[in-house]
């Protein structure tokens, strides 16, 4: 709906075409969440309990779905000429980033994460669930400068709404969370953590010159668009971790 609006405004009864289209990520995920919430509350069975439990094997199958858009050549990247570029034959012969590839990493390190908690330590029902929206929200914001999509003020569509999963997790995190928090969170690891996501973004800020002197169209795209996002994210990282 919110990708074709004109589609189902003047047209509602085509919302019933399940056949015609596939469904995104965050209106799929919004519909099994609501889905889960009742059912369990039938069920009389915790919900938090019940998301916790799905959310490792949903992060690994959304990073198996990563992979066939890729093989279906679906989701392109923005034109680039890098080093491994991928030539899409349906959107012409500009080789683009393979930014499907970049989501499936980024997917897994949060399924290694989810996984490592789910056996590390005993976590307040909710906290793995969280984690997943956040880091998923948090990953999906910076793989999608690489991606072929229309912009409004600097992000897609999906980078907004990846932005409030940020957000929502934060204030679960703050007023669920913070005991949980303090079980991973040493004072070695934060500082740690925190020199590791400045050089992340120190790499950032270096890439769009990069770019600029390969591909000026990509440099000049990508270099407007990261930074806003990557510091945008940085300070709500921050705030979460302390």
């Amino acid at each position: 709906i919110f990708w074709n609006p004109e589609i189902y405004l003047y047209h509602p009864l085509n919302l019933l075409k399940i056949w015609e289209g596939g469904m995104s990520f965050h209106g799929g995920f919004v519909g099994i969440v609501t889905a889960c919430w009742f059912y369990c509350r039938k069920k009389k069975l915790s919900f938090l309990k019940m998301a916790d439990a799905m959310s490792v094997p949903t992060i690994f199958a959304l990073a198996l779905g990563r992979l066939a858009n890729f093989v279906n050549g679906e989701l392109v990247g923005r034109v680039w000429n890098g080093q491994w570029c991928v030539v899409f034959p349906e959107y012409g012969p500009d080789c683009r980033h393979p930014n499907m590839i970049y989501s499936f990493f980024q997917r897994m390190i949060v399924f290694s994460w989810l996984f490592f908690m789910t056996f590390w330590k005993e976590f307040k029902p909710g906290f793995i669930f969280w984690n997943f929206v956040f880091w998923e929200g948090f990953g999906r914001i910076i793989v999608d400068f690489y991606r072929e999509d229309i912009l409004y003020f600097g992000f897609s569509l999906g980078q907004w709404f990846s932005a409030v999963m940020v957000v929502v997790a934060v204030i679960m995190f703050t007023k669920n969370h913070k005991e949980d928090w303090k079980k991973i969170w040493t004072y070695e690891l934060g500082v740690a953590t925190v020199i590791s996501f400045f050089s992340i973004l120190s790499f950032y800020g270096f890439l769009p010159s990069l770019l600029s002197h390969i591909d000026p169209r990509a440099g000049a795209t990508i270099g407007n668009n990261i930074p806003f996002g990557i510091y945008l994210l940085m300070l709500i990282f921050i705030a979460v971790s302390f």
